[in-house]
């Protein structure tokens, strides 16, 4: 072939690659601030399993009193969780002594702490559901299990 005929094969060729690549963009991306998100929550849930665990045994074994430093331990999470724009729900949040619920006769030996909530990205949610044609709504859960300290 002749170069005349070659003309305007090159950037046809780099059209192409363009519009491939940049459609790829946002997919790391919206999976960069999934995984942003994931450790926001378990640092979150970390530090009011901490403030639980730290926790004097009246106050743990309490009923009123544990509901009152569940109300703060969730107001931790709702202050790590708005550093960085999360909106987590207030219910997502389930805190459990012993695999029950806290407020009990006895001091638990372990906390768990777990907190829920659905991930999206507006402004990428239909660049990426179309690059990878799945939903893009994701479940995401930071949970810790702590000893009871005291």
């Amino acid at each position: 072939m002749n170069r005349r005929s070659q003309r305007g094969a090159a950037a046809f060729e780099c059209a192409l690659i363009l519009v491939l690549f940049l459609s790829l963009i946002p997919v790391p991306i919206y999976f960069g601030k999934a995984f942003l998100s994931y450790n926001v929550l378990h640092k979150a849930a970390g530090n009011a399993a901490l403030l639980f665990a730290q926790a004097e045994e009246a106050e743990v074994t309490d009923p009123n009193r544990a509901g009152t430093l569940r109300a703060q331990a969730l107001g931790l999470i709702s202050a790590d969780t708005a550093e960085s724009r999360l909106s987590v729900p207030v219910g997502s949040a389930y805190l459990s002594c012993d695999n029950s619920s806290c407020g009990s006769i006895s001091p638990p030996s372990t906390l768990s702490l777990s907190i829920n909530m659905q991930f999206s990205v507006p402004e990428l949610d239909a660049l990426v559901a179309a690059a990878i044609s799945a939903d893009t709504l994701v479940e995401i859960e930071g949970s810790v299990k702590v000893p009871y300290a005291n």
